[in-house]
């Protein structure tokens, strides 16, 4: 399809608004054979999404390996870092961590009980 649609001219540069261009949606579903196709025709493989992420970034973080290695080849930039809004770190570091103020439900649980009491032994 990529080879019908570029003979008939397609422009392997388009984006749409949000910056995607045909590269970057044949990283984004592995398909190193396109990639190749799109950058031999002229796709820039370091034109960036709005929020300034690129094909190699999105061929990496869905662990395309031959996609990353055909965009490497075809002169990606390896340090391109998302500086428009991208995805931030979570903080790992919280995870698990109970909120302040707050009792794990199980304690909860357990303040309410009724205190165990002993029947009176029938000696």
């Amino acid at each position: 399809m990529i080879d019908t649609l570029l003979r008939a001219g397609a422009n392997p540069k388009a984006a749409n608004e949000f910056g995607a261009t045909a590269l970057y949606a044949a990283a984004a579903n592995a398909d190193p054979a396109v990639t190749v196709k799109l950058l031999a025709a002229g796709a820039d493989p370091n034109a960036a999404l709005a929020s300034g992420e690129t094909p190699l970034m999105e061929a990496a973080r869905r662990g395309n390996i031959a996609t990353v290695n055909a965009l490497l080849a075809g002169k990606a930039n390896p340090n391109a870092q998302e500086g428009k809004g991208g995805q931030k770190r979570p903080d790992v570091g919280n995870i698990g961590t109970p909120r302040r103020g707050r009792r794990h439900a199980g304690a909860e649980r357990r303040r309410h009980r009724r205190p165990f009491r002993r029947r009176a032994s029938a000696h």
